[in-house]
């Protein structure tokens, strides 16, 4: 069953930062990739904000792209279409595309890509997540889950946000790695709570996904 990831990636060196970081308060959604040479793919995207002067002005500076064209200029936003520089050696386009990744929504803001991915398996995933660790990202991983149609809608569950935190949390500092790298004792310090509070939203987590995978399944 396909899996959703929801997840942050951040580099000097990954596409845009550098234009985004002189502009924090615009926000870039990328709408479209367009690849005909997977290392150097076209990027369309709108940027959103209230100093978008600011972020053309760095646009045309920033090392990462080339051929920028500005499609559409509305009040507060403007769609851009770039190329990849030949300058960019961490592409990860062609890494998720070869794992069967499908993207279903990216955003840059500060120099902090957020994104929200559709993958066959947990696997093809960590495919995705080694390679950009070796590569030098920072990878925050935000959450990861099953597609169901159980009436949340796709790949929702019912899960609180507390516990999903919890959850992301565990696996993140390895609670459930084999052999195991942290205790909940640990996980309490991470998330700033009880280790009585740590049990209580693990095992209603636990619960919770036991009823809408599993049982459900049954």
């Amino acid at each position: 069953m396909s899996i959703i990831a929801e997840f942050s990636v951040t580099s000097p060196e990954l596409t845009l930062v550098e234009a985004t970081t002189s502009a924090p308060a615009v926000t870039l959604e990328l709408t479209e990739q367009a690849a005909t040479d997977p290392e150097r793919p076209v990027l369309y995207f709108w940027a959103n904000g209230d100093d978008l002067d600011t972020f053309e002005t760095a646009l045309e500076e920033d090392w990462t792209v080339t051929g920028v064209e500005r499609y559409t200029d509305l009040d507060d936003r403007r769609l851009y279409r770039a190329q990849l520089s030949d300058e960019v050696e961490v592409v990860s386009y062609p890494v998720w595309v070869e794992a069967g990744g499908v993207q279903l929504s990216a955003t840059c803001q500060n120099g902090v890509w957020r994104n929200r991915f559709r993958f066959p398996d947990r696997e093809s995933f960590h495919e995705v997540r080694e390679w950009s660790v070796e590569n030098g990202l920072d990878f925050t991983l935000h959450s990861l889950y099953t597609e169901t149609d159980n009436g949340h809608g796709p790949g929702e569950t019912s899960l609180s946000p507390e516990q999903r935190e919890t959850l992301v949390a565990a696996y993140e500092i390895g609670l459930y790695d084999i052999p195991q790298q942290s205790t909940a004792a640990d996980l309490a310090g991470e998330l700033g709570i009880s280790q009585q509070a740590v049990s209580e939203r693990l095992h209603r987590a636990y619960t919770t996904l036991v009823e809408e995978h599993v049982l459900e399944d049954e």
